[in-house]
């Protein structure tokens, strides 16, 4: 809106008299900002695409791994790593950093690239997770942590292990018989507040077939709240995983039951949503078998 729109339209609103030259300034002030908080909303859009790319690149990609995910700001301090261990075990880790925006997402990239060159050098899932609590406890500051979970799949044993850090339950579900089978619940407070001892450390081990799939969470799904103040809480969200698991496409209908009932609320924490199939992985894994006989 031009300058001399502004002024006329201010007229009726602002309590006569004024000095349209002091109110000419106030405008350029307010012009001036809003260009400046422009530049800076853009420049962090373009930060924000290079971040993406830097964690995409260094990603191992699992067929048929799908995420949903709302930031409150551009930055979003939830993330998904994954690597494929020289052993062939595939690994994930999920986390939840304090807090959102560009605060919690800047020990993103140092945590992505340890876990990534961890994986390569053949440390164990204990291994990576002490080492990166050890950074994490270095590099945040006091009263910021990082909930995370992690899991370890096991093609050829046909196996799936997991270790929950202060994140929501993650859902191990048996498509075919339509229910929820396991649940993996935290076992320990998150990483970056104290020391983490290889005691501390124990991985869940459940069998896996062509008909289980995977449900991981950040806290901002069940935190989320509707126009009316109501939270969709855990409950709610296990009836809605409950009604779509057995479904085709489960995971676009479940995000879509989400987002009714959220409607045009705001997001208020960062939602993450992550699904793996794990027919994908075992099928993979036998063909590979199958080309080396």
């Amino acid at each position: 809106m031009e300058k001399n729109n502004i002024i006329a339209r201010s007229n009726n609103a602002i309590i006569q008299p004024v000095s349209k030259n002091v109110l000419s300034s106030y405008i350029d002030k307010v012009q001036d900002a809003n260009m400046i908080y422009g530049d800076w909303i853009e420049e962090q859009k373009v930060a924000k695409n290079i971040f993406d790319a830097t964690i995409k690149a260094r990603n191992f990609s699992i067929k048929g791994m799908r995420i949903h995910c709302q930031a409150v700001d551009i930055f979003c301090g939830d993330m998904a790593l994954t690597a494929k261990h020289p052993n062939g075990d595939i690994y994930v880790l999920f986390a939840d950093l304090t807090g959102h925006g560009l605060s919690a997402a800047i020990a993103i990239l140092p945590v992505s690239d340890m876990f990534s060159r961890l994986v390569e050098k053949r440390y164990s899932a204990g291994e990576v997770l002490q080492k990166i609590n050890k950074k994490l406890q270095c590099l945040l500051p006091t009263g910021m942590f990082m909930a995370c979970c992690m899991i370890k799949i096991n093609a050829t044993e046909k196996t799936l292990s997991a270790w929950n850090a202060g994140m929501p339950d993650i859902y191990f579900v048996d498509k075919h018989a339509n229910k929820i089978t396991k649940r993996f619940v935290s076992s320990r407070i998150p990483l970056g507040i104290t020391e983490l001892n290889s005691s501390d450390i124990h991985f869940e081990t459940v069998k896996i077939g062509i008909c289980n799939q995977i449900f991981m969470l950040s806290d901002g799904v069940a935190d989320a709240v509707n126009e009316e103040g109501s939270m969709l809480g855990t409950s709610q969200f296990e009836m809605i995983l409950q009604d779509n698991m057995a479904k085709e496409n489960s995971f676009n209908k479940i995000v879509d039951e989400l987002t009714r009932f959220k409607g045009r609320a705001s997001v208020k924490d960062d939602l993450t949503l992550i699904t793996i199939p794990l027919s994908g992985i075992l099928k993979v894994n036998t063909n590979l078998n199958k080309v080396v006989a």
